[in-house]
């Protein structure tokens, strides 16, 4: 089946906003690391405040999908073009590293798109006058749900830009999607909403 292939312009705004996810996604995970080191027992690991502890995660998952956003509606493209890259490659232990990693971002991805479809259903099943503790309730599941999904993204997701930057300097710059047009450009980033609603304004947010 036929993939689509983006742009140069669009393709090179999709890699620029996944090289951000990454960043932002350690930078969130490195604040967890700091914030569980100092608020656990050292020996037990258990939480000196655990409600405190489970909302600072929820914040955490929060982040992290926010962070995943702009990256979420261009997530396959990605992963179908750096295919269609390495498929040009010569075959080496290098390439097949990097063909796994891609395999698992596409099954990632579409876990994420499962998660987002059940954040849709169970929000609209709640019955008519549900509190907003019902809906937070939802929200805090749908995260912790996308957060294996969003890890594995950050984990391998440097395999995408990888791709991207061997096959321009092996095969040169023809590897590229072609050139947008002016339309293309002014296409290249929708206005759409976020895979699940965000939190309200976490601490701590990386912009």
């Amino acid at each position: 089946m036929p993939t689509y292939t983006p742009p140069a312009h669009a393709h090179q705004l999709y890699l620029n906003q996944l090289a951000r996810y990454l960043r932002d996604s350690r930078l969130i995970h490195a604040r967890w690391a700091i914030y569980a080191h100092e608020h656990c027992d050292p020996d037990t690991g258990r939480p000196d405040d655990e409600v405190a502890y489970a909302r600072r995660q929820v914040q955490r998952d929060a982040d992290l999908l926010s962070a995943f956003g702009a990256v979420f509606y261009h997530a396959d493209t990605l992963v179908d073009v750096a295919q269609q890259q390495l498929d040009q490659l010569p075959d080496s232990e290098q390439t097949r590293h990097l063909a796994g990693q891609l395999r698992q971002l596409h099954t990632n991805t579409q876990q994420l798109s499962a998660v987002h479809r059940r954040w849709i259903d169970r929000r609209d099943a709640l019955p008519d006058g549900a509190g907003g503790k019902a809906h937070e309730a939802l929200l805090a599941e749908s995260y912790s749900e996308a957060r294996p999904h969003l890890d594995q993204w950050t984990d391998h997701g440097q395999a995408v830009l990888d791709v991207n930057a061997v096959a321009r300097e092996q095969l040169g710059p023809q590897t590229a999607p072609p050139a947008a047009t002016r339309e293309d450009q002014l296409n290249a980033a929708p206005a759409t909403p976020p895979p699940a609603p965000r939190a309200a304004s976490p601490t701590g947010r990386i912009r």
